[in-house]
């Protein structure tokens, strides 16, 4: 299974955001009523792992926007 998720291509930190919460509502989904073997287990750990950093990135860049405006507001 490949998974690419394009983060960074908006100007608007929240698309950043909002693409990796949609990936977790995908997962949900795709996971209610399943039974998993432990190669599948183990696959979906670094998965949860990996879109879970993706989420710290995301609100990384949103706070980091939202700092820098409002110094530019503090400037101005």
């Amino acid at each position: 299974m490949n998974l690419t998720i394009d983060l960074g291509g908006s100007d608007n930190p929240l698309d950043d955001l909002e693409r990796v919460s949609d990936c977790f509502s995908a997962l949900d989904d795709l996971l209610q009523g399943c039974h998993l073997q432990d190669p599948e287990r183990e696959r979906l750990a670094v998965l949860i792992a990996t879109l879970t950093l993706l989420q710290r990135a995301a609100l990384d860049h949103l706070l980091d926007a939202r700092l820098a405006s409002s110094r530019l507001h503090a400037v101005a």
